[in-house]
């Protein structure tokens, strides 16, 4: 029987310790984000010496911005929290930020960090090949970001990301026809050096 995952953006496995760095998103991001979408670095910092009630300092937070799918883009990481917004404490806005809403992001953005991602079609024998994502705006009902690995697999060393695996759940079928639910390594990390896949 054929799986039935939906795109749900990358999400961080705990091989060991994630580690987490704040980020910041100015009101001149028109981009809407979620939990799981992926990440690349911005153009300087937070300007702002108070965010949504929090004090910090100029130039405290790095800015970001969506990742760009495809090869030769670099990645970061992927959202796994958002500061508390005054007005949204347990609304729609503590997994989920809209348009143009100023906001310190939580990513995951260790260089060894793994990460669960969608794909349809990988084979077995696409595991330790490379491979980019194909970047989806998150849906503004549900709040989960549509982001999924590009079923393209190659050596080329400036893809996205390396298969590790697929993740070890049953019913989880490798095979075309099914989608499954990938393993995966940032290989064009934006700050470090990318290799050849295998």
């Amino acid at each position: 029987m054929a799986n039935t995952y939906g795109a749900f953006g990358m999400k961080p496995v705990q091989n060991g310790i994630v580690r987490k760095t704040e980020y910041y998103l100015g009101t001149d991001n028109t981009d809407a984000f979620a939990i799981g979408t992926p990440i690349a670095l911005a153009t300087g910092s937070n300007t702002n010496t108070t965010i949504n009630g929090k004090v910090c300092l100029a130039g405290q937070y790095k800015k970001i911005q969506k990742a760009t799918g495809g090869d030769t883009n670099p990645v970061l990481g992927a959202v796994v929290g958002f500061d508390v917004y005054p007005t949204m404490v347990f609304g729609d806005y503590s997994g989920y930020r809209p348009s143009a809403q100023e906001r310190i992001v939580t990513v995951a953005d260790h260089p060894d960090q793994l990460y669960e991602i969608q794909v349809t079609g990988m084979t077995a024998a696409d595991v330790g090949k490379n491979a980019n994502i194909t970047i989806v705006a998150p849906n503004a009902t549900t709040k989960n970001d549509g982001s999924y690995l590009t079923a393209t697999f190659a050596t080329t060393a400036t893809f996205q990301v390396r298969v590790i695996s697929v993740k070890p759940e049953i019913g989880n079928t490798v095979g075309a026809g099914n989608t499954q639910v990938a393993i995966v390594q940032i290989n064009n990390y934006a700050e470090a050096y990318s290799s050849v896949g295998v």
